[in-house]
């Protein structure tokens, strides 16, 4: 294991019997990001990303620790046999560390709670496996530790993580399915990634085969079938507005178990060890038989509520034990005595489990091409693909995004336009965690003739995500200064609020985007709205040390002297993080 010497920024390495104390980071990577290879330029402190590295080394050495671990510069990346072996210790190196630092560099721009690390894949591992975790902001300036009560609510409460778990509690107290759904939400850059980055919260050891694509959640899910007799695993239901269909045992992807938060076993001892072949899984469960249907409800040992799981079952043939998932859209819940079993049959049988016969490859074929029609497309090969048959015209891929949405976020028009003369459904919103309509991409991504297009197809103009951004708040939020004063135009509501009940005005605050706060001031933008805390637009500036974004609201005659819920001005807010260049002395003006 190499580690960092904080003293001296020099890499050592240790034996496992010989490594000493040490820290290590948790963190969102970024394009600058110092690596094993830039340690050995003399030079390398002037590199811009070398910043994280002497904050984190300087905070671990304030803390008496001599050492520290990095992902992007203790391991070398271009040795696959040392990045495979360092992924298969990723958990347990983060598990071993004194204390993980979490640095989140996208706070206090926005909550802690919806930093962008709390949905990515990797970072799960390094959230529980540490017994002690530490959160930074952008500024290294500490927000808490993970043992904090409110810090562990504010976790569970994003994640979908119990409390007693992120206390310490025994990870093989959470049902596969379970821990399956922490991670339902979370994205890596990589596919391959989102099994990779679990292996360790299952305690599993495989290759890594860069290249397989969808293939390495199955094996992953396969691995964990070799060491459980846990069967929540089988507990899960795709999303979508897509036709049932019959499938197989094991989720194509993560964001399956969106919905299994709540299994957990019924019955540990129940059940008996499962195999895995090329036929399928060989298991042996109780079986309801529905006696006018054929159908088989298989009992899994879990319950939801209460209640038993089960899933519906086919036979492949009347004659044998082989049988397939007969949809891949639902698990059935039955209540105890429930009379489903007193007007069917019931007993104990072995089964096999076919595979599902759909390749998972192509289903996240199918997202990359989504993308690339999107991106590159032009209307004749919407026409060819519609007329085909490929896909339908509001079909969702596999990330619950439909072509109309890709279009809108790349600005393809023409593509855009065949859709829409092809029928798509102009505000199908995607089924994933945004929940955007395809004018909110627009309006995010900049594309000013591309949410003309939308408006003038009747796309509604007050849409919101999943957490109430309005297409003028995501304008705002990224100081697009034209986006804005174009919504302007089409009289979107500029004091729509979102779930927070932050205004456009809130976010740009926010974010210090002054050229987008003028034009909606100019436009008479209440300065005085509070959000759900009581927060102003000027104390939300302050409290982010948003000196010119401050100074605009005061100069725009903002309260100075309004009151939150806690009883405290904007003033109060300045000084309180400690921002460099905090806005403390334009208030006080």
């Amino acid at each position: 294991m190499r580690l960092l010497n904080t003293a001296t920024g020099k890499l050592e390495t240790f034996s496992d019997a010989d490594t000493p104390l040490y820290a290590i980071l948790s963190h969102r990577w970024t394009s600058n990001e110092i690596t094993f290879q830039d340690l050995h330029d003399p030079h390398v402190q002037r590199k811009e990303g070398y910043s994280k590295i002497s904050n984190s080394c300087r905070i671990a050495a304030e803390n008496g620790l001599d050492y520290l671990w990095i992902d992007t510069c203790c391991i070398d990346k271009t040795n696959s046999t040392e990045l495979s072996t360092a992924i298969n210790s990723m958990y347990q190196w983060y598990r071993d560390a004194v204390v993980c630092f979490a640095y989140l560099s996208d706070v206090p721009a926005v909550d802690f709670a919806r930093s962008l690390w709390f949905t990515r894949g990797w970072t799960l591992q390094e959230l529980l496996a540490p017994s002690t975790v530490i959160f930074f902001r952008s500024d290294w300036e500490a927000i808490g530790r993970k043992s904090s009560p409110d810090i562990r609510r504010a976790i569970s409460e994003t994640t979908g993580i119990p409390t007693k778990i992120l206390r310490g509690g025994d990870l093989s107290l959470a049902s596969n399915a379970q821990k399956m759904s922490w991670a339902a939400n979370r994205v890596t850059t990589v596919t391959e990634d989102l099994a990779y980055c679990l292996m360790g919260i299952f305690g599993i050891n495989m290759p890594m085969l860069y290249g397989e694509g969808g293939k390495s959640f199955l094996r992953l899910q396969e691995e964990i079938l070799k060491t459980t007799d846990d069967l929540s695993l089988f507990v899960w239901k795709e999303d979508g507005d897509g036709p049932e269909r019959p499938g197989g045992l094991l989720a194509a992807h993560p964001r399956s178990f969106r919905h299994s938060g709540g299994i957990k076993r019924s019955d540990p001892f129940a059940s008996l060890p499962v195999t895995v072949d090329n036929l399928g899984i060989h298991l042996k469960v109780p079986l309801i038989t529905i006696r006018d249907r054929g159908d088989r409800l298989a009992l899994v040992h879990t319950e939801n509520g209460g209640r038993d799981v089960g899933i519906w079952l086919r036979p492949v043939s009347e004659t044998s034990d082989l049988f397939e998932r007969k949809t891949t859209k639902c698990f059935h819940l039955v209540q105890h005595g429930e009379g489903i079993e007193r007007e069917t049959d019931r007993m104990e049988q072995r089964i096999c489990v076919r595979r599902d016969p759909r390749s998972t490859q192509s289903t996240a074929a199918q997202a990359q091409m989504f993308r690339k029609i999107a991106a590159m497309g032009r209307d004749e090969t919407i026409k060819f693909i519609l007329f085909v048959g490929v896909f339908t015209v509001d079909a969702h891929d596999a990330g619950g995004r439909t072509l109309l949405s890709w279009a809108a976020e790349f600005g393809n028009k023409d593509v855009a336009q065949e859709l829409l003369r092809q029928g798509a459904t102009v505000d199908l919103s995607d089924r994933n965690g945004l929940t955007r309509t395809p004018l909110l991409w627009a309006a995010a991504e900049g594309h000013i003739e591309m949410a003309r297009l939308l408006l003038q197809e009747g796309a509604d103009r007050e849409a919101r995500d999943k957490n109430g951004r309005s297409a003028i708040a995501l304008a705002a939020a990224n100081d697009d200064k034209k986006m804005v004063m174009f919504l302007l135009d089409q009289r979107v509501d500029l004091e729509a609020p979102d779930v927070d009940n932050r205004t456009c005005l809130a976010h740009a605050a926010i974010y210090g985007c002054c050229e987008a706060m003028s034009i909606v001031i100019s436009r008479k933008a209440d300065l005085e709205t509070r959000d759900n805390d009581g927060l102003t637009p000027l104390a939300l500036a302050a409290s982010r040390g948003q000196t010119k974004a401050a100074r605009i609201l005061i100069e725009a005659k903002s309260n100075i002297e309004a009151l939150d819920r806690n009883g405290w001005t904007p003033i109060f807010w300045a000084p309180l993080y400690n921002y460099p260049g905090c806005p403390k002395n334009t208030l006080d003006s």
